[in-house]
């Protein structure tokens, strides 16, 4: 049996995901790995077979996403070329975290495909919201890369085809301790900006990941080091606090680790906004954009409720695919009650 195992490459968050899967994706079936998109910041371990452009979504220095730069990169003609030139039929279904190339080239030649992505858990009408829904969103989410059935991952299983998040063995084996400073990742946001505020609150050091530059400097209490594996790890591990974007994988760690966190949605991203209500929900502190240095001060000094974050089990989420699809295999009529009954198109 071969498997396309197809990923969105914005951002680090799902590759971070596949770095779990994969390994254990080996143990069921022979697989190439594909990736579309931009803005990942990992080395990877692993073959990558197909790296079409896909659609990626862009944002300024401000925290906002950037129509004009998303737009200006998405070339329309070539996603439809990419689309159908991908050999699809060379394998037997496809896993697709997020991916659009993959999900469409499949639904297009009737190959079974399956959703395994945080996105997949919006398809649910449980998961949190913000109070101002936007249906040009949610068509978004459920359109950007349909699948004929979907698994989620969120903070918490508020649906039955919903885990909870995939926490990466390098998370779980970190000797989480407090070392008195903060890590800050809002890649959205320029280092510029982020320094202005933070060299305000002096009692705690920062440590500030920003992308584009190649070594670290220390501008009084905040220390800007380029994006790596090794070192932001290393200050996770350590870190009293975390101040991040309200994606899923960073602020999932972070609780997994009793860090105390404050996340800051990217202005336009209804995704974020989504799991900035998620965490409200359960207590955690979100702001709209960089707060002012007495709020931030306040949130530091602040009692974080006790959240406990129950990870997904790979293995369980790979045995519920390749048993459905060899369900449907003998009895086409036939489905998981686990999954989200989204696109049922085989």
């Amino acid at each position: 049996m071969k498997v396309l195992y197809a990923l969105q490459g914005t951002g680090n968050g799902h590759l971070s995901r596949a770095l779990e899967i994969l390994p254990v994706l080996s143990n069921y079936c022979s697989f190439d790995v594909l990736i579309s998109g931009h803005n990942c910041d990992l080395n990877l371990p692993f073959p990558v077979r197909y790296t079409p452009s896909g659609i990626s979504m862009s944002y300024d220095d401000h925290g906002a996403i950037s129509l004009r730069r998303s737009w200006k990169q998405l070339n329309s003609r070539e996603f439809l070329k990419e689309v159908l030139a991908l050999p699809v039929r060379d394998y037997d279904l496809v896993i697709c975290d997020f991916e659009p190339v993959s999900a469409y080239a499949a639904l297009m030649r009737g190959v079974p495909s399956y959703a395994l992505s945080h996105q997949a858990a919006f398809l649910s009408p449980l998961a949190p919201r913000p109070l101002a829904k936007s249906r040009v969103a949610e068509s978004i989410l459920k359109w950007f890369a349909p699948c004929n059935q979907s698994l989620g991952f969120h903070f918490q299983s508020y649906d039955d085809f919903i885990f909870g998040p995939v926490i990466r063995d390098q998370i779980r084996r970190l000797n989480a301790r407090q070392s008195g400073h903060a890590v800050v990742y809002l890649p959205a946001f320029s280092d510029v900006a982020l320094t202005d505020l933070l060299t305000q609150i002096q009692e705690i050091e920062w440590h500030i990941f920003a992308r584009g530059i190649s070594e670290p400097r220390l501008m009084d209490n905040c220390l800007v080091m380029p994006v790596s594996e090794s070192g932001f790890l290393q200050s996770l591990a350590g870190c009293d606090a975390v101040l991040c974007g309200a994606g899923f994988e960073l602020p999932s760690e972070a609780l997994f680790l009793k860090k105390k966190l404050a996340v800051i949605p990217i202005r336009g991203q209804y995704e974020q906004q989504c799991n900035s209500a998620a965490l409200k929900s359960m207590g955690i502190a979100a702001f709209d954009t960089l707060p002012a240095a007495q709020e931030l001060r306040a949130w530091l000094m602040s009692e974080q409720p006790d959240v406990t974050i129950a990870p997904a089990n790979v293995h369980k989420c790979l045995d519920f695919i390749f048993e459905d699809y060899y369900a449907r295999k003998k009895h086409p009529a036939s489905s998981s009650p686990r999954f989200s009954p989204s696109y049922q198109l085989f």
